[in-house]
This record gives C-alpha cells, structure tokens and sequence, in this order.
C-alpha cells in the first residue's frame, strides 16, 4: 500500500501516543523525501536532546580484581587465583554508570545510520554525536534487548528513542559485502500496518474525541450461551465508542489489507469473515449489555474508498475506508466525521 512517508510517521506519532514529541521534531519538506533519511533526521533531534540532558545512568553489577574491598568479596575466585597475595582481591559490587541497556541500543542504533545510505549531512551530526557513547559498549542488537528495556519516570525522556531504535531496528538487514547491518526504506509488512493502523485509530478517537465518547480498546464480549466453554474463542473488541450522552455504542474493527475486497468470478465482494465477526460481536454485544450497539469495519486505502451502512438484524452495520493517501488534515476530517 503506497501510503505517503509523512503520513506513516504521523500514523506512528499517534500509534506510539507521541504526537507532541513527534512534531516538536523540526522536519522540513526534504526530510520527507526518504523514509531513510526521515527516521534518521528524528533520531538525530530526539539525539540530541537526550545528550543535553544528560546519558542515563543506573547502577549495573560489576565483577572485578580490585585492590580496595567493594562490595562482596568473592573467596572462590580470589583464593583460587592467589590475588590475595598481591593485595588484590575479586569483589562483585554495584557501579553507577552510563553503559546501560538503553545507551547500548542507541549506540548500536547509530552504527547502523551510519553505515546506511543517509544524507552526509546527517551522517556528520551522527558522527560527532558517536563521541558521546565513546564509554557505552557495543552490542549486536536483537528483539531480545527491546523486550528488556525499563521505562519509569526517571529516563521517560527515552521512551520515543527507544520506540525509534526499534522500529529502525526491525527495518534494518544484513549488508552481505560489509556485513553490517543498515536501515532500508521502510515498507512494513501487513501484519506490522495492521497493528499500526488499529494503534492509531484508538490513540487518534481517545485524543479528539473523548468528551463526546468513552473510547475503549480490547473489550471483551461474552458469548450469549447458558454456560461459558473454554473451546469458544474469545470475541475481544478492537475500539468501542460509548456516546456519553446516548450511551450508544460503536464497534470498530479495523482491517488491513492490499485490496478490501475479494472477488467471485472478477465480481467485487466484501471480506465475509469480516462481516461475520462484526454480526456477532454487535448480536452477543446487545445481549450482554442490554445498549445500543452498531457496527463498523474500518479499512484504511490508497485508492478505491467505500462508505456503506445496512441494517442487519435491527443493528446498523457500517463498512468504511479512510484514504491515506491524501493531506493529513483531510484525513483527520475524514475519520471525525464518520463517529460525529
């Protein structure tokens, strides 16, 4: 799907629940022109803040033949290696410093920008930068560290870097000739456009439309059976707006595909799955709760763009796309007029 690189950043600004950090990045037009080049100017700025204020630090557990006793001596090590001879001895002690899991991710971040295809002028603010991780030591960066990182209110200033050093990261492969890793194109799998693309529409209606709604994501709905059983899966909502006025309620569930239709002998036809869950999370939805439930299947286009709403059972049933493939204040208007 050829979705505009402007637009995938602000569809990750509002999905990561960033927008205000993401437009304090200063991006010009140019900074558009590659989502290379966009990701790395972000780093570059959200960089550069993070070294003004300071690297984190926190307190990393050491081992070390010292002369001095810190810490907890280690016997074993310091008997068997007869250091205590010399007045050394091996100690396992706490030291406070800056060569931490988030410094080590930026700084094995930053080599792969560097060994990428970015603009020179980039590429310069980078390498001066680099000096400032000059104590941090490398890693080869995998899923692994991404899952371990803390984020609390001392070091908050680091979760939009950390959400870029992963994305960066996930977009990156292994350049056969110098067998370093380098940031490519972004282009996103369905699966990955799938999560963004829920992450946004929940973050977008929980900031622009919360006075007039209650915006809900990962409800679950309870089947309308006499007994629950356990081999029944799980009907779990993607967004619910409740009117808080009303207390009607919208079912969302967003969808993500190349084309939003299936075809029967060249004859377009809507994703009949799609159309089955909705019916019966609205159905079981209206028992459970008692309310005034409508549906909404919402895909996100580039080209072909659907607005349709049926009646099915008593329930309104709405199939609507969103292009995003146009300015971003448009879209914006598009996706507040289909709730208001």
């Amino acid at each position: 799907m050829n979705i505009p690189i402007k637009n995938i950043y602000y569809l990750l600004s509002y999905a990561w629940n960033k927008l205000e950090e993401g437009s304090k990045m200063n991006l010009q037009e140019d900074d558009y022109s590659t989502s290379l080049n966009l990701f790395a100017r972000v780093f570059d700025n959200i960089l550069t803040i993070i070294i003004k204020r300071g690297l984190d630090r926190n307190y990393i557990a050491v081992k070390d033949k010292i002369r001095t006793i810190k810490g907890r001596i280690d016997f074993n090590s310091t008997i068997k290696t007869l250091s205590h001879l010399n007045k050394k001895y091996y100690c396992d002690f706490d030291n406070f410093s800056e060569d931490i899991l988030t410094n080590q991710i930026i700084k094995a971040t930053l080599r792969t920008l560097l060994n990428s295809d970015i603009n020179s002028e980039l590429k310069t603010h980078l390498k001066k930068k680099r000096l400032s991780f000059s104590s941090i030591k490398f890693i080869e960066l995998n899923n692994t560290h991404f899952r371990k990182v803390t984020i609390d209110r001392n070091n908050a200033y680091y979760q939009f870097m950390i959400l870029i050093c992963k994305m960066i990261h996930e977009n990156s492969v292994l350049d056969e000739e110098s067998g370093n890793r380098i940031f490519r194109e972004f282009t996103g799998t369905d699966k990955q456009y799938a999560a963004l693309f829920e992450a946004f529409v929940l973050n977008f209606y929980k900031r622009h439309v919360s006075k007039k709604y209650k915006v809900k994501g990962s409800e679950i709905i309870n089947w309308d059976m006499e007994e629950k059983d356990p081999y029944f899966p799980l009907m779990r909502t993607d967004i619910t707006l409740e009117n808080r006025k009303t207390k009607k309620k919208t079912i969302i569930d967003t969808k993500f595909y190349q084309d939003i239709f299936t075809y029967n002998y060249d004859n377009p036809k809507f994703h009949s799955g799609n159309l089955y869950q909705m019916y019966a999370y609205v159905k079981n939805f209206n028992v459970e709760k008692n309310s005034d439930v409508e549906g909404m299947l919402l895909y996100p286009t580039t080209h072909t763009e659907i607005s349709t709403e049926k009646y099915i059972g008593g329930h309104k049933f709405k199939l609507q796309t969103i292009n995003l493939n146009q300015d971003w204040s448009l879209i914006e208007k598009d996706l507040l007029s289909i709730v208001e």
